[in-house]
């Protein structure tokens, strides 16, 4: 089998000619080897370049879904996992989230690398699986490789293979809209998992959270030529202290006995932003909790603009998500005790204790301080919140933080 190949840079220039005489292949195994010679041409022209088969007169299956793909150094080994271990046909790369995605002419495939966490990843592929089959548009899912196995072992990590359909999910309904339907219609799913599960557990997970960033800080306290440690001691015994207040007003939440049918456990989102409006929902965000976590962290960054900023925003989204699920005192005071917990400043400092280098250490200081230089206008946004909400916190008998309307 005789085939030409033409490497064309950004400006159409030919930079390489290339004939070559293969044994006749078929299928994946085909495209496999097409892949390893586009590989090794693009690491010889630094990595940026586009392919164009040359017409030999010779049928070489379907080549024209390698027609000027743009590769990245990185890319081709996914790509070459995706040919190899899941015959998938792909004809180019796209960034969708800034996630690297391939796609062939109906699906896009992503892969995440689950090492060390694949009961974690398996039970987000099984939450994936259960709304693909009860009619979520956009949800991408699972699929195994040739073996019949979720996992494939590549460049000796392991790595989980997710699909979706190439659609156009835009919905015209209000996000809170959307987001009520979904808690609604997954609220059924059988079974509730063990590792990606908060339900039930946020004061215990506060807990732990607070415990585990004191015993570190305590740590680094004692090293004196700690990099930052000490240039965060205010910010820290702040995040401390409105941490407890939290924790408290949670411990007091789980005496409420004013429950109703939207307190029960559902999918939701790690950090609930504007997924059910975006064109794929990514796997490794879903969790199984209450449907308050998703509305508070939906809210929290507009809080961030304290309540002059948020009042629209927050009042309109609360009243399209109750136009279709009504939210309980309880879900209320859950609300307002996630929003209390500083889960925007632990991100955060999550991100900085796990970065090695100084100049991530840097850019992570820098968005908390900024952070914090904001929850002035935070404390104000959840001074009005209830007001914001149209929540009438007397009628009720809905407590609040004193400290707050000072």
């Amino acid at each position: 089998m005789v085939f030409g190949l033409k490497l064309v840079d950004e400006l159409g220039h030919v930079v390489h000619r290339h004939t070559a005489v293969m044994e006749p292949l078929a299928g994946p195994d085909f495209k496999f080897t097409l892949a390893r010679i586009l590989f090794s041409f693009s690491v010889c022209q630094n990595n940026h370049l586009s392919f164009e088969f040359l017409d030999t007169g010779v049928h070489l299956y379907s080549l024209s879904t390698y027609t000027r793909a743009s590769w990245r150094k990185g890319h081709m080994c996914m790509h070459e996992l995706l040919i190899r271990d899941y015959a998938v046909d792909i004809r180019d790369t796209t960034e969708i989230a800034n996630r690297t995605c391939y796609y062939d002419d109906e699906h896009v495939y992503f892969t995440v690398c689950v090492q060390n966490r694949e009961a974690v990843y398996m039970e987000q592929a099984v939450l994936a699986t259960f709304l693909k089959d009860n009619g979520c548009g956009g949800i991408a899912w699972p699929i195994q490789n040739s073996q019949g196995q979720w996992f494939s072992k590549h460049q000796s990590k392991q790595h989980l293979v997710f699909c979706a359909k190439l659609e156009d999910f835009g919905n015209e309904a209000a996000l809170g809209e959307l987001l009520a339907h979904f808690h609604l219609r997954f609220s059924h799913y059988p079974y509730e998992p063990k590792l990606i599960s908060s339900y039930g557990k946020w004061k215990t997970l506060w807990s732990e959270k607070l415990d585990y960033f004191e015993e570190r800080f305590e740590l680094m306290a004692k090293q004196e030529d700690h990099p930052y440690c000490h240039s965060l001691s205010d910010i820290f015994s702040y995040i401390v202290g409105i941490s407890e207040n939290a924790i408290q007003y949670m411990r007091e939440t789980e005496q409420e006995k004013r429950f109703g049918e939207s307190d029960q456990g559902t999918v939701t989102f790690y950090r609930c932003t504007s997924q059910l409006l975006d064109p794929v929902i990514w796997p490794d965000e879903l969790m199984y909790d209450h449907p308050a976590r998703d509305l508070a962290e939906y809210i929290r960054p507009f809080l961030l603009a304290g309540p002059d900023g948020a009042a629209d925003e927050v009042r309109g989204f609360l009243a399209a998500y109750e136009s279709v699920q009504p939210i309980s005192v309880f879900g209320w005071r859950l609300i307002y005790a996630r929003l209390l917990f500083p889960v925007h400043l632990f991100d955060v400092l999550e991100a900085l204790l796990a970065e090695q280098e100084a100049t991530g250490q840097q850019a992570c200081l820098k968005d908390l301080r900024a952070l914090c230089s904001a929850q002035e206008q935070y404390e104000q946004g959840l001074r009005y919140f209830f007001e914001m909400a149209e929540v009438d916190t007397r009628t009720f008998d809905i407590p609040e933080l004193d400290w707050l309307a000072n």
